[in-house]
C-alpha cells in the first residue's frame, strides 16, 4: 500500500488510529507539517508527537532523522525545515533508501 499525504498547517489531523495495526509492504509518504525533536524541530506539535509514538507502537518505521536533510527553505524566516516524512512497514526495509533530491 502506498499513501501520499498532504497534511495542511493549519489542520488537526491526528494519526493516532494508526497505533495498533501491524503493517505489510506499507509506505506512507508525505508533508505531514508535524514538529518534533525527532526531525530537528525545536519543539513539537501534537502530530509530530503522534507520528514519534507510532514509530515506537508499531512496526512503521520513519526514514528521517535529526541527521537527515531539510527539504523545505523557509524564504520569510530563512529557514529549512523537515515536514516531509517517508514511513514505511518494517518488511520492506532492507531494499529502500530515501534522498532528498533538491531543497
Amino acid at each position: 500500500m502506498l499513501c501520499i499525504i498532504y497534511n495542511p498547517p493549519a489542520n488537526n489531523y491526528n494519526p493516532a488510529h494508526l497505533n495498533d495495526t501491524e503493517y505489510h509492504q506499507t509506505i506512507l509518504a508525505g508533508d505531514f507539517n508535524e514538529h518534533s525533536p525527532l526531525w530537528s524541530y525545536k519543539d513539537h506539535n501534537k502530530i509530530g508527537e503522534a507520528l514519534g509514538n507510532i514509530s515506537h507502537t508499531t512496526n512503521l518505521i520513519i526514514l528521517q532523522d535529526r541527521d537527515s536533510p531539510s527539504t523545505l527553505p523557509h524564504r520569510a524566516h530563512n529557514t529549512l525545515s523537515r515536514p516531509d516524512l517517508t514511513i514505511l512497514s518494517s518488511d520492506p526495509t532492507t531494499n529502500i533508501t530515501s534522498k532528498c533530491l533538491t531543497t
